[in-house]
């Protein structure tokens, strides 16, 4: 259990994105059920629809954390995922607002499950 969490979101991503090689597609589920009964920090792209997650961590330049924290985006932050079909923008539940927020800064939002 020595991996940092941002290690093992490195890694999630990279096996989604099938630039990871793992020999056999159990070894996924078995890392995702490993993330999710530690409570891994995933991005919020990952999110499946209807997931209450909380916000861990904002990875990017001063700008785009002051653009989340406008948008209410902060850590610690409790948002629902409403819609997250992978085709363009997905929509969230933030403070009764919803948001429509692009895969860009989707990628830079990490969350994890409640």
């Amino acid at each position: 259990m020595a991996m940092s969490t941002r290690l093992i979101c490195k890694k999630y991503h990279d096996i989604i994105l099938g630039k990871f090689k793992y020999d056999t597609l159990i070894d996924f589920f078995i890392m995702e059920s490993w993330m999710n009964k530690n409570n891994a920090s995933f991005p919020l792209i990952y999110a499946n629809e209807a997931d209450s997650v909380t916000i861990g961590e904002i990875c990017g330049g001063q700008h785009f954390k002051e653009k989340c924290i406008n948008m209410g985006i902060i850590p610690g932050q409790k948002i629902e995922v409403i819609n997250n079909s992978g085709n363009g923008p997905c929509i969230v539940k933030v403070n009764n607002a919803r948001l429509m927020i692009g895969h860009g800064m989707l990628n830079r939002i990490l969350v994890c499950r409640e």
